[in-house]
């Protein structure tokens, strides 16, 4: 008893630790890194391409190419989510790559908007006038069927950031979250 060890029952040898790496549903082996994709994308008001880095946590052999049309997705969904938003567009401009719950809660924050743009025409003006520009795009393939990213992306001066989920729906990916803030 003065090793300091336990035992599981009386008599029985004492127990050593016993340390695991478990990450759980990844396909990944401890010590391996996961494939990273990056590359750039062009957008038609931003300075110039715009980067994206996806982590690929699931392996599930997504291409090179199937990311960067995930990562092109992304970025139009947000760009018109804002502009939705900011009631610059009807939100059907969203069906079809948006689901209906999320497109219900871009509909409701865009009628809360515009509550405050009648309030102030610096707001209005500054909201409803400026581009969206995407800057950035960064994110992760989670599993075989959820990508999910965040996207840095300006109206005007301000600055805002932007989390996407898209869920692979049938054989199609659906944007199913927007949180602009």
């Amino acid at each position: 008893m003065g090793s300091g060890r336990t035992t599981d029952f009386e008599g029985e040898a004492p127990m050593e630790p016993q340390w695991r790496v478990v990450i759980p549903s990844s396909g990944f082996v401890h010590g391996r890194t996961p494939p990273v994709y990056e590359g750039t994308i062009e957008v038609g008001l931003s300075d110039g391409p715009v980067p994206y880095r996806v982590v690929a946590v699931a392996d599930d052999g997504a291409t090179g190419e199937e990311i960067r049309t995930m990562a092109v997705s992304t970025c139009r969904v947000v760009c018109l989510a804002v502009d939705v938003i900011r009631g610059n567009l009807p939100s059907s401009a969203l069906s079809g790559a948006v689901s209906a719950p999320c497109l219900s809660r871009l509909e409701t924050l865009a009628y809360l908007l515009s509550a405050s743009m009648t309030v102030s025409d610096d707001m209005r003006a500054a909201m409803r006038f400026m581009p969206v520009v995407p800057h950035l795009l960064s994110g992760m393939l989670v599993n075989a069927s959820t990508l999910e990213m965040a996207a840095h992306l300006s109206v005007g001066r301000l600055s805002y950031w932007a989390n996407v989920r898209l869920e692979l729906r049938g054989s199609r990916w659906m944007c199913t979250v927007v949180d602009v803030g």
